[in-house]
C-alpha cells in the first residue's frame, strides 16, 4: 500500500530551531518512513540535504550536531543572541558593545562575515559535491535578490545550493550564480509546501518551525519594531501556505532564539516529540489516498479538469 504513494517532506527554516528537523527525520523513520523526496529551506536544506545523502536519521542528527558546534560558525551569531543574564553588567556592556558593532558592518558591509563561515562547515557536513550523488530526491530553495523569483535546485553543486538557501541577508554574502544574487528563501518560501507538490509528492509533511516567541514584549528601537512587524507578516502568510500540506508537524520550539545553537538536543527532542504525535494522522492520510474512491474521485477530477 505505502509504495503507491510518494511522500515529500518539506522541511523549513527556523536558524537553530531547525535542528528540529533531525528529530522528525528519527521519528519517521522508527515509524518505518523515509520520504521519498525532500525540499529544504535555509536550516530545513541543511538538514534535507544531509538526510538525502546518507539516510540515516540518528547519523544525521549527530552530523548536524557537530556542524552546529564550529566555533567559527557560533560566534557568527552572538551578536544576535538575546543577554538573559541581567546580573552581569560586564556581559550587558559586553553584548551590547558586539550588537553595536554588528549592527555598523551590516551598514557598510554586504554581509557581517564572509562566505567561508559557512561554506567550510557544510564542506565538512556534506561529503557529496553533487546532486546526483544523493540517495533521495532533493531541492533546496532559495531567492534571487535581483529578481525576487524563487531558485529551485536539483542539480549541479550540491554545496552552492545548499549554501545559496542558507545565506541569511547581512549576514552571509549572497551566493553569485548565473547571473543571480541567490540568498535564504526563508521569508516568502519558510515551508516549501508547493515545491514538494511540483515535483510530485502525492502526500506532503510539512515540517514547520514557529517563529521566537520572547518572553519581553518590549520594542526598544526601530530596528525592533520592524524585525518584528516582518515577523508577523511572514507568520500570516506561512499558515496560509502549510495549511495546503497534508500533515503539518509544528515542533514546540518558538521559546528557543533562532540564532541560540546551544538548546539544539532541545530541539531535536521536541521535534522527535512532534513527529511522533502526527504519525497516526500521517497513517489515515496515506490510507485513505490508498482507497479506491479516493483513486476514483482524483480520476474523475483530472478528466473533468
Amino acid at each position: 500500500m505505502r509504495n503507491e504513494i510518494k511522500i515529500g517532506l518539506a522541511l523549513g527554516s527556523g536558524g537553530a530551531r531547525g535542528v528540529s528537523h533531525t528529530g522528525v527525520l528519527v521519528a519517521l523513520e522508527e515509524a518505518g518512513f523515509t520520504p521519498d523526496l525532500i525540499v529544504g529551506t535555509s536550516i530545513g536544506a541543511v538538514a534535507g540535504a544531509c538526510y538525502a545523502e546518507d539516510p540515516d536519521a540518528k547519523r544525521c542528527f549527530q552530523k548536524i550536531m557537530s556542524f552546529t558546534k564550529d566555533k567559527d560558525f557560533l560566534s557568527t551569531w552572538e551578536p544576535f543572541i538575546p543577554d538573559n543574564n541581567g546580573d552581569n553588567v560586564f556581559q550587558e556592556l559586553y553584548g551590547a558593545a558586539t550588537k553595536k558593532m554588528a549592527a555598523f558592518k551590516t551598514m557598510i558591509k554586504p554581509a557581517l562575515t564572509n562566505a567561508d563561515t559557512l561554506k567550510r562547515p557544510l564542506g565538512i557536513l556534506l561529503r557529496s559535491r553533487d546532486f546526483s550523488e544523493l540517495k533521495i530526491q532533493f531541492a533546496a530553495v532559495s531567492i534571487d535578490l535581483i529578481s525576487g523569483a524563487k531558485q529551485v535546485t536539483t542539480e549541479g553543486p550540491l554545496l552552492d545550493a545548499v549554501y545559496g538557501s542558507s545565506a541569511i541577508p547581512g549576514v552571509f554574502p549572497p551566493l553569485e550564480k548565473d547571473g543571480k544574487l541567490l540568498i535564504d528563501g526563508g521569508a516568502p518560501y519558510r515551508v516549501p509546501v508547493e515545491i514538494c507538490k511540483q515535483m510530485g509528492a502525492d502526500i506532503v509533511i510539512a515540517v514547520n518551525i514557529p517563529s521566537y516567541t520572547p518572553e519581553k514584549t518590549e520594542y526598544g528601537s526601530g530596528i525592533d519594531i520592524i524585525l518584528r512587524s516582518d515577523a508577523i507578516a511572514r507568520d500570516k502568510l506561512n499558515e496560509m501556505i502549510i495549511e495546503t500540506a497534508d500533515v503539518v508537524i509544528t515542533p514546540a520550539v518558538s521559546r528557543y532564539h533562532w540564532a541560540d545553537f546551544r538548546n539544539a538536543e532541545l530541539c531535536y527532542e521536541e521535534g522527535k516529540y512532534a513527529t511522533e504525535q502526527a504519525i497516526p494522522q500521517l497513517l489515515d492520510v496515506i490510507k485513505k489516498r490508498c482507497s479506491r474512491s479516493y483513486k476514483l474521485r482524483t480520476w474523475l477530477q483530472r478528466k473533468l479538469s
